[in-house]
């Protein structure tokens, strides 16, 4: 197995700290599409080793270590100016924030392993045997040392690099090697965003529609055109993906108070995003419990959207000791309480946000002593 070392400047690169901290928080969730290119592509393979630097400005050093996932493949400069480009797909073990974060410096990696410039250059240079064994060592000591920093601004997972390393006598052929996956998800100002990082695909739009045909026309100028594009939405199952999908489009259609698309958005559980989202179908009119009833999804969230949903003539007392024996629809109330007293979310208060703000606090307060009381 190979080591490989990738520099990134986020002062010069198409990849920005903006960039990290979304695939922070996506790898944190259980979604890579990362790719990155490989200067000596000759000399990587899939299985091999990779860090990854922060060089230029700031805090540099080891912000990422990780395995290729892909051997290396030609395709359009990042950069715009028409080089001759390969990258590797990549998965990494460990991602560190270099802007909030300790990280390995290039000050210690000099001291260390001098026969490198780890200063920059061009990223995919190999790393010889002997320098990538004392690098891992090094590595080692200082997650070990560090290993409380792994929270939202750090990642750690445990890879093994052998499933990605090719045996062409056990090779067998599936379709997903002909397929492209685009993946979709909410964003917090009512859009859907379909995103594929392999293929620079990453745009918001108003519909699930404009979303596809955006994907496609892109995928259409690529080395990989040839591929069956499928597209997916974040955080549902297989079975219940073609439901959503319509579910969505119709969300986006509603033009709802931006509370409600924050809600979806930070929704990372399929129970918690269909409970979500069938309440404000309910909620805007578009169905009714008896339209969805029948539709076969999952009795926990229909349960859920059931506690969300005050009953006729239900006093205040009674609807909140019916939703706290639903935790799913407690939290979701909850949140959906927090985001409608943030009055920052307004454009101005109106004497009617006034009453509307007042009846929310008293429910938010009374929800929270009850939480409290359960838990004492």
């Amino acid at each position: 197995m190979n080591t490989i070392i990738l520099f990134w400047n986020p002062s010069i690169s198409s990849y920005k700290f903006e960039d990290f901290q979304r695939e922070l928080e996506e790898i944190s969730d259980g979604y890579n599409d990362m790719n990155w290119s490989v200067w000596e592509y000759e000399k990587a393979h899939q299985g091999d080793r990779f860090f990854m630097v922060r060089c230029g400005e700031g805090n540099t050093g080891i912000c990422m270590s990780g395995y290729f996932t892909s051997k290396p493949y030609k395709a359009e400069d990042w950069s715009g100016r028409g080089r001759e480009t390969f990258y590797m797909d990549l998965e990494p073990d460990v991602m560190i924030h270099p802007e909030y974060s300790p990280i390995l410096t290039t000050k210690e990696l000099a001291a260390s392993i001098p026969s490198f410039d780890w200063t920059g250059g061009h990223s995919g240079r190999l790393l010889n045997e002997a320098d990538a064994e004392k690098l891992e060592n090094i590595w080692k000591s200082f997650i070990e040392k560090n290993d409380g920093i792994f929270t939202m601004r750090a990642f750690r997972q445990e890879v093994d690099p052998s499933d990605y390393v090719e045996d062409d006598s056990m090779h067998i052929e599936d379709d997903s090697m002909h397929t492209i996956i685009c993946y979709m998800s909410f964003t917090d100002d009512g859009k859907v965003k379909v995103f594929n990082r392999k293929y620079d695909i990453d745009k918001s739009f108003l519909s699930i529609d404009e979303a596809k045909r955006f994907a496609n026309d892109s995928l259409k100028k690529c080395i990989d055109k040839g591929k069956k594009v499928e597209f997916e939405f974040c955080n549902v199952e297989s079975e219940n993906q073609e439901r959503f999908f319509k579910i969505a489009d119709t969300l986006l259609a509603l033009n709802m108070p931006s509370l409600y698309y924050k809600l979806l958005y930070e929704q990372f559980d399929e129970a918690n995003l269909l409970t979500t989202a069938l309440y404000c179908l309910i909620k805007f009119g578009k169905e009714t419990i008896t339209s969805l009833q029948n539709q076969g999804f999952p009795d926990e969230v229909m349960d859920g959207v059931k506690a969300l949903l005050p009953a006729d003539g239900e006093t205040e007392k009674q609807y909140i000791d019916r939703i706290k024996e639903n935790s799913l629809a407690f939290d979701l109330k909850m949140d959906m309480l927090e985001k409608e007293l943030d009055i920052v979310l307004l454009e101005k208060v109106t004497i009617d946000d006034v009453d509307r703000l007042n009846k929310a606090l008293k429910l938010f307060r009374e929800l929270r002593k009850a939480d409290l009381a359960m838990v004492d």
